[in-house]
């Protein structure tokens, strides 16, 4: 029997908003509902949160979450897993876009024209 329900919705902008894929084949996400229950007493309980507000559930609790399912190959990703993948990617493409401003800027000043300056002073 359950005595307590816990859901956690993560961020709902970042969730629901806005499109991801997978960090493995690069495929569409969707967001599927996942459901524990747990029991407070249970080796497993030390992983899950019990505290709804201030007070603390025992016993048997349902928790609910979502997490992103890959339509392509099937795995699941937590919301920290996919944020984590995201903020990787984008310093990944940060760094790769800088490097090639860097070697284009190197091959530019490689391709100048050599300028030669003769400078006689007669006196």
């Amino acid at each position: 029997m359950v005595k307590g329900v816990k859901k956690d919705y993560g961020d709902f902008v970042y969730m629901r908003m806005k499109k991801h894929e997978c960090p493995d084949c690069q495929g569409p996400t969707f967001l599927r509902k996942v459901k524990r229950r747990i029991n407070s007493k249970s080796k497993s309980a030390k992983n899950y949160d019990f505290r709804v507000g201030d007070t603390t559930l025992s016993g048997s609790v349902k928790f609910i979450w979502y997490e992103f399912k890959c339509k392509n190959c099937g795995n699941q990703y937590t919301e920290a897993q996919m944020k984590q993948y995201e903020a990787d990617k984008k310093a990944a493409e940060k760094a790769a876009k800088k490097a090639q401003k860097k070697a284009e800027k190197a091959e530019k000043r490689a391709n100048r024209p050599e300028v030669n300056i003769n400078i006689t002073i007669n006196k």
